[in-house]
C-alpha cells in the first residue's frame, strides 16, 4: 500500500509541541523583522537612539507574543482582535518606554505606529 500524506504524522507529544513552537515562531520572527525596520525609522526621524530602541522592541515583542498567543486562542479571537490588540499596545508602550527610557508618550506613540504597520503590511501584500 502506498504511503499518502495524510499517513504521515507527528507521532509523540514532544514532536508535536516542537513542530507547534516552529511554526509559531515564523510569525514573531515576522513580526520582529517589521517591527524594527519601523522602530529603526521612526528613532533615526525623531532622533532617538536606534540600538536602545530595537532592543526594546524586540524584548517587548518576546514578552507580549506568547501572552497574545495564549489570550487569543482562550478567547474567540474574531470577537477579541481590538481588545487584543490594544493590550499589546499597551505592554508594548511600557516595555519601549522603560527599556529605552524615553517618555511614555513617545512609547506609547512608537508601539502605536509599529503595531499599525506590522498589521497593515500583510493587507498590502
Amino acid at each position: 500500500m502506498e504511503k499518502v500524506l495524510a499517513d504521515v504524522y507527528l507521532k509523540t507529544f514532544y514532536d508535536q509541541l516542537a513542530f507547534g513552537a516552529f511554526v509559531m515562531l515564523i510569525p514573531l520572527a515576522i513580526t520582529i523583522l517589521i517591527e524594527a525596520v519601523t522602530a529603526m525609522i521612526y528613532a533615526l526621524v525623531r532622533g532617538l537612539n536606534v540600538k536602545t530602541i530595537l532592543l526594546s522592541v524586540l524584548i517587548a515583542n518576546v514578552m507580549s507574543y506568547p501572552i497574545i498567543i495564549t489570550l487569543s486562542a482562550a478567547l474567540s479571537y474574531r470577537y477579541s482582535f481590538v481588545p487584543l490588540e490594544i493590550l499589546v499596545v499597551c505592554i508594548e508602550c511600557a516595555i519601549i518606554s522603560n527599556v529605552a527610557k524615553i517618555d511614555i508618550k513617545e512609547g506609547a506613540i512608537l508601539s502605536i505606529v509599529i503595531n499599525v504597520v506590522s498589521f497593515s503590511l500583510p493587507w498590502i501584500f
